[in-house]
């Protein structure tokens, strides 16, 4: 009797847990600002710069997914990312959530090619405008992503890198749609 209480206990507690690890958190409203990126996105992009044979932008595609994770207090996006050069693909995966103490968003991406990053992200309500602002502490370049959400299917987003001195090092340029 006591072990089919437990049981049963343990069972509701997960499915508590795995009912609420696909919905955003209700008590922290900031979080709802990261439902712009919720969903499976087709994406394409073009990329300047970042490597001595880049001359002219080459376009990119990319699928995108984005799901709220533990508990609904982050939002977790991955995507896999296939080069026509080479035939290579990159995976992404990117962790995005309200930090309360910071009073800012704060993003962390980490890549197949075993690259990492940190950012803290602003959102402009007016232009419908997530801004994210990272340091590279080696290099001291500043990478900021802009992602521009127009209506619920489609985003404009940039990727600029710049050194200390402002010359620009990479600028990347997508739209992602929604997929249906």
């Amino acid at each position: 009797m006591k072990k089919t209480l437990l049981m049963t206990v343990l069972a509701g507690a997960w499915l508590g847990f795995a009912a609420a690890a696909g919905a955003q958190h209700s008590d922290v409203p900031e979080l709802k600002i990261l439902r712009h990126y919720l969903g499976e996105w087709e994406s394409t992009f073009t990329v300047q710069g970042g490597t001595p044979s880049a001359e002219e932008p080459k376009p990119v595609t990319a699928q995108v997914k984005a799901r709220w994770v533990l508990g609904g207090r982050f939002m977790r996006q991955t995507g896999n990312v296939k080069l026509e050069e080479g035939g290579r693909t990159y995976v992404l995966d990117t962790l995005m959530t309200w930090d309360n103490d910071a009073g800012a968003y704060r993003r962390w991406t980490f890549t197949s090619a075993g690259t990492a990053s940190e950012a803290t992200g602003k959102w402009d309500a007016e232009s419908r405008t997530m801004t994210w602002t990272g340091v590279d502490e080696k290099t001291g370049n500043t990478t900021t992503v802009s992602a521009t959400f127009k209506g619920k299917k489609e985003e404009h987003w940039t990727i600029a890198t710049e050194k200390s001195d402002g010359q620009m090092v990479s600028l990347i340029a997508g739209t992602n749609r929604r997929k249906e």
